[in-house]
């Protein structure tokens, strides 16, 4: 906040004549060097970072692909009191499964994803903080196999999301949270789900899938 002291002196500089501008101009960069130096004025806002562990739940046209886990990293750029720039990184793992001969073999699918986006925290009396969000990433996903009839692939593109969750502050500076994301993203391939002798005899197309990721979420406020 700008004290009365300041104000009158912002107050006196506008009413200086036209023959002191230099001066005018030296006042107004040490007033603005001033504030900037102040607690609580400074342009640089809150930032948080943190962690978070989920349980994934694919919704994916391939079936059945079980249920998978996720780690990442995020960080909260906070532009205002209840609203921040999100930016997370997270790594995910899962198995689906083929029929191989008879027998079921479990496959490994792999997925990063970097993301960014925007989140809405209300300012409420309660001891949860809710908030909500969206944004939009790039992801790459590979599948590894060593059956015959079963080829590794990969791909890449978009992907969009929403999300929610709640935090609770144990510190002014530590929160603890559970939250929910989910990911939308648009595949464009075909997975083997049957082989026999070696030879695919069936398969599935895995167009557009959604990821649920909900799990726990620690943030540490560094400034």
């Amino acid at each position: 906040m700008i004290n009365l002291a300041e104000q009158q002196a912002w107050r006196r500089a506008g009413r200086e004549p036209r023959r002191g501008a230099g001066r005018l101009r030296a006042s107004l960069f040490l007033a603005l060097a001033l504030l900037a130096a102040r607690p609580g004025v400074s342009g640089i806002q809150d930032i948080e970072v943190g962690l978070h562990y989920n349980g994934a739940f694919p919704q994916f046209d391939l079936a059945p692909m079980e249920i998978g886990q996720s780690y990442g990293l995020l960080a909260h750029y906070w532009l205002t009191d209840v609203t921040s720039i999100d930016g997370a990184f997270d790594w995910l793992t899962s198995t689906w499964g083929v029929e191989v001969d008879g027998s079921r073999e479990d496959l490994d699918f792999q997925m990063w994803l970097l993301s960014a986006g925007i989140r809405y925290e209300p300012e409420l009396d309660f001891f949860l903080a809710p908030y909500a969000g969206a944004g939009l990433g790039y992801q790459q996903w590979n599948t590894r196999s060593s059956i015959d009839g079963v080829d590794n692939r990969k791909g890449s593109g978009l992907a969009y999301y929403a999300l929610l969750g709640a935090e609770y502050r144990i510190t002014p500076r530590l929160a603890i949270g559970p939250w929910a994301r989910m990911v939308l993203i648009p595949f464009q391939t075909k997975m083997e789900r049957e082989v026999v002798a070696g030879r695919t005899t069936d398969k599935d197309r895995l167009g557009q899938g959604a990821l649920v990721l909900t799990g726990l979420e620690f943030t540490f406020r560094i400034r």
